[in-house]
């Protein structure tokens, strides 16, 4: 599944759709929220979802998904803007950013932490750098 829309979707990217959709859309992509785990933003919802497939591809899927063109074009526009970063660059970019950073409050780097990013704080940083988004 390399590659494809999807299949390249770590958690990082996963949180950078989320963000940005709330921040554009002003509701929640979807029903789950971000924790301040050691490596970046981590949906523990997905995480135990995909966890069994380890550092193996997930399988594509091939059902049929009913999205309107925007949610398509949103999509796209995720993807051109971050397929470019692997995921310790991702990381890196996620540990510079408030959302994290105010979650992991003092928490040392190697500490665990289930603290939830919080999305008031996600849309303000967010929103001071939509030239980001728009401009890709």
């Amino acid at each position: 599944m390399k590659g494809s829309l999807i299949g390249d979707f770590d958690q990082n990217k996963c949180y950078y759709a989320y963000s940005w959709y709330l921040t554009l859309y002003g509701e929640q992509l979807a029903p789950f929220q971000f924790e301040a785990w050691v490596h970046g933003p981590v949906s523990r919802e997905l995480y135990h979802y995909y966890k069994s497939y380890g550092w193996s591809d997930i399988p594509q899927y091939h059902g049929l998904v009913m999205v309107d063109n925007e949610m398509v074009s949103f999509a796209r526009k995720i993807w051109t803007l971050y397929v470019s970063y692997s995921a310790d660059e991702l990381e890196q970019m996620s540990h510079k950013e408030y959302p994290w950073q105010a979650a992991r409050g003092t928490c040392r780097y190697y500490e665990s932490s289930d603290t939830l990013l919080d999305d008031d704080d996600i849309i303000a940083y967010f929103s001071k750098n939509k030239d980001f988004f728009i401009s890709a």
